[in-house]
């Protein structure tokens, strides 16, 4: 058996799997042991390209990963402010990889709403609104508020011992002065809280929702005094939830958020279900 008798879509495509199959089928007819050496050295030429493809495609996915991570460092400190252009070649420079894994990442940052990429203008970080904050206010009030009441019903002393160590964390923060830090762990307080729901949806949701609270926070951000006002409901919000307290659990929310985003009150008299809420 010659080699030009071997399945010549094998030797143009480089087609492993159909390669494989047809070694297969020719071995077991090969009684009189005449298989050609080539056509094992061709299958395993194939094996061979396919495994660099592999490794070149898990290369590629590894740096997109570092860009990626590299950049939402760089807007969440500040080193990019919103509305600032990304500088990609600069980026890949320091990285010392190609532009591909570089737009795969603003691809992914995109999806998460930290950046918008502009038709031949290259990728900028995004800067919200008013409007547009008091919409993810909106959406974070709502979730928030599920979030803590199913921890509430499905939590452990342990997870609420958890939550009061992160509230520590980031009242320690925010007393050194440690912007980034204490916004940070105040966006792991409350995804945390999302976690012990227990509910992957709503984790996910949260997840989303809380990378562009984390832009919105750092871009809005004032003073420690100021900083420290807006923490102070964590550890309440907890004993709420250890207390199953779910009314007090809203309110606690309500007061919260409603002043950063500006919360219209109509929504904290349907979330808190008091008339004193669209007052406070």
């Amino acid at each position: 058996m010659l080699i030009k008798n071997f399945p010549q879509k094998c030797i143009k495509q480089g087609n492993k799997t159909y390669a494989k199959k047809k070694l297969s089928i020719a071995c077991k007819m090969d009684t009189k042991n005449e298989i050609d050496l080539t056509i094992i050295m061709l299958y395993t030429n194939i094996s061979k390209q396919h495994a660099k493809k592999g490794r070149r495609c898990l290369t590629i996915s590894s740096q997109s990963a570092t860009a990626y991570q590299q950049i939402k460092d760089m807007i969440f400190r500040m080193e990019l402010l919103p509305g600032a252009r990304i500088p990609e070649l600069q980026i890949s420079a320091k990285l010392s990889i190609s532009r591909t894994p570089i737009h795969d990442a603003l691809r992914r940052l995109e999806s998460e709403g930290l950046v918008i990429i502009g038709h031949n203008r290259g990728a900028t970080v995004a800067c919200f609104t008013d409007d547009e904050i008091r919409e993810i206010g909106a959406i974070r009030l709502s979730q928030d508020i599920l979030s803590a009441q199913l921890a509430a019903y499905y939590g452990s002393a342990s997870d609420f011992d958890a939550l009061d160590h992160l509230a520590d964390d980031c009242e320690m923060a925010a007393a050194k002065g440690d912007i980034y830090g204490r916004i940070r762990t105040d966006c792991d307080f409350h995804l945390a809280i999302s976690k012990i729901s227990g509910n992957s949806h709503l984790i996910n949701q949260q997840y989303a929702v809380y990378q562009q609270i984390h832009l919105v926070q750092v871009s809005k951000y004032t003073d420690i005094e100021h900083s420290l006002l807006q923490i102070h409901h964590h550890k309440p919000i907890v004993l709420a939830m250890r207390d199953g307290n779910l009314e007090d659990v809203r309110a606690l929310i309500c007061q919260h958020i409603k002043d950063f985003y500006h919360i219209d009150p109509y929504l904290l008299k349907c979330y808190d279900g008091t008339s004193q809420s669209a007052n406070l």
